[in-house]
């Protein structure tokens, strides 16, 4: 029997639009700074060996031409172009789901910056692990058990959401139930639930 519930958050509770969410760039531009954002060095700030802040300010010293659109995208400033909206229909399923008796919990290779924009959405969780303050990043399967462990899960009471293959896998080896995530039907027919 299910009893515990854990989340991914990018493309799950949240989309991830990166620079596409700067409408007024050309699609070159966009191309240009997806790459420039999401480099290599960008592992750094989700395994927590970088801040955001400090990433902030070496991009913006090497493309000075895109500060604003490097801080709408990486610390959340400009409201009206959000690179990380959050799904209405997904936050109020996550509600429902704890109404149902269900614990919750979040499982997120996640910066600094974006758990400070979601914390009011992960503060109603039972708990979660970030891999900006753990130093690992999923697909490893260390990062699931500091879960496990930290929260006492039973494995075979608990099922995994996530949008990337390579993390059910992962989960799934440590005995969960897993599912690719790719809408909210997923979560309403893992878990029997009706939506409405």
């Amino acid at each position: 029997m299910i009893r515990n519930v854990v989340f991914d958050v990018g493309s799950v509770l949240v989309d991830e639009l990166g620079a596409k969410s700067q409408k007024h760039l050309t699609q070159q531009q966009i191309d240009n700074l997806q790459k420039i954002i999401f480099s290599k060095e960008f592992e750094a700030v989700i395994l927590g060996d970088m801040t955001t802040a400090q990433y902030i300010e070496g991009l913006i010293k090497d493309f000075p031409q895109y500060e604003q659109e490097v801080h709408a995208i990486l610390d959340f400033r400009d409201p009206k172009s959000i690179s990380m909206p959050k799904r209405p229909e997904m936050v109020d399923l996550l509600y429902r789901i704890r109404q149902n008796g269900y614990k919750v919990f979040f499982l997120s290779d996640m910066i600094d910056a974006t758990y400070n924009y979601l914390r009011d959405i992960l503060e109603d969780f039972d708990g979660g692990v970030f891999s900006y303050q753990e130093h690992v990043r999923k697909p490893n399967v260390k990062i699931f058990e500091i879960l496990i462990n930290r929260y006492n899960l039973d494995v075979a009471e608990t099922i995994f959401f996530d949008d990337k293959p390579s993390n059910v896998d992962a989960a799934k080896s440590l005995g969960m139930q897993a599912v690719v995530f790719t809408n909210i039907n997923d979560v309403l027919n893992a878990l029997s639930l009706n939506y409405g």
